[in-house]
């Protein structure tokens, strides 16, 4: 039988959804042998240093969340569980984007098609406070999180359609999706142009390599070389499936967030201690966020035949300082209760 720490570990935002629930389960083991200690945990970098209570707990059926804030403008949480589903399983799951993450407070959810199109855009309803503020927006002062071009072409997007502004703002929101797939795809994270929302612009490679520091998933698993980093990702490799989507998500006390996700998925062998891994970046947000990067894995203990479920998700956010702490705890709070999250 699964326990409900078990059933909470696979619920909310952007998690593994609650259909994976009936893969988890709760059996009493001992501890990790030694290998797989140093080993298959070592994916989260010191996130995923678990001490020996923890290891027990979690060989007991038991679930490990925890946050791992480095500073201010940092959101982070780990969690692991035992897991009695597959490698196979997990990346099927993920797959299934639109089914994964529905969850309280998504809005809606879509997957890019493998040449993305504006078409792929249609299920999103673009909120008028987001339409009133691309009307606004000028580099340096801008209400969504945009680079300066896309806030320029916007505008003038919107004064050419007169009367019709909302449709064409509605347009051009979706155009600055669909370019930053197409930017990412072209040129990685170094590629994409820098938010300028406000006087300091912030560089998305320079976020990820702050999000990235002390975890380091290739040296772990060198086949995510080309894939996951900051230049633009190699396409057509039959060991690495990817995919992009977007989704509109509530958070518990601010504007609905609009962002785009890249996601990279492997299985590798068992004998390194993991199976299978689930790799996210987050290339746009249109609130609050300024870059995220998630890390799926089902790892396994060859001595112990022990598989487990462990997450990681590290946010660079621009809320949760001075007035805004009660909003940030209660913000790791839903996350504790509701990872993980792609």
């Amino acid at each position: 039988m699964q326990s409900a720490a078990g059933q909470a570990i696979v619920q909310g935002r952007g998690g593994l959804g609650a259909g994976l629930a009936v893969l988890l389960c709760a059996f009493a083991w001992p501890v990790f042998s030694a290998e797989f200690a140093g080993g298959g945990f070592a994916l989260f970098g010191s996130a995923g240093q678990l001490s020996t209570v923890e290891q027990q707990r979690l060989s007991r059926g038991g679930t490990v969340v925890r946050t791992v804030d480095r500073d201010d403008a940092e959101l982070g949480v780990f969690a692991a569980t035992r897991f009695a589903g597959t490698a196979s399983g997990l990346v099927r799951w993920t797959r299934a984007i639109t089914e994964l993450k529905r969850a309280p407070g998504v809005r809606a959810v879509g997957r890019f098609s493998g040449v993305p199109t504006l078409r792929d855009l249609d299920g999103l309803v673009v909120d008028d406070d987001d339409l009133q503020a691309l009307r606004r927006c000028v580099p340096g002062d801008c209400a969504l999180k945009l680079d300066a071009a896309a806030m320029t072409a916007a505008r003038a997007a919107i004064t050419d359609a007169g009367d019709g502004w909302r449709g064409a703002a509605t347009r051009a929101f979706k155009d600055i999706l669909l370019a930053r797939v197409r930017q990412h795809q072209e040129g990685g994270l170094a590629g994409l142009p820098p938010v300028a929302d406000k006087a300091v612009p912030i560089h998305a490679a320079e976020t990820f390599r702050g999000l990235m520091a002390g975890v380091e998933p290739i040296a772990v698993v060198p086949g995510l070389s080309g894939v996951f980093g900051l230049q633009a990702p190699v396409s057509g490799r039959r060991d690495i499936e990817s995919f992009y989507y977007w989704s509109k998500e509530r958070f518990d006390a601010g504007k609905d967030v609009v962002s785009v996700t890249y996601v990279v998925m492997t299985t590798t062998g068992a004998s390194s201690g993991i199976s299978a891994v689930v790799l996210s970046q987050q290339i746009f947000a249109s609130h609050y966020v300024n870059g995220a990067i998630g890390m799926t894995a089902v790892l396994q203990d060859s001595a112990t035949g022990q598989r487990f479920l462990a997450y990681l998700n590290r946010s660079s956010v621009d809320l949760f300082t001075g007035p805004f702490r009660l909003f940030r705890r209660a913000a790791e709070q839903r996350i504790e209760r509701q990872v993980p999250v792609l």
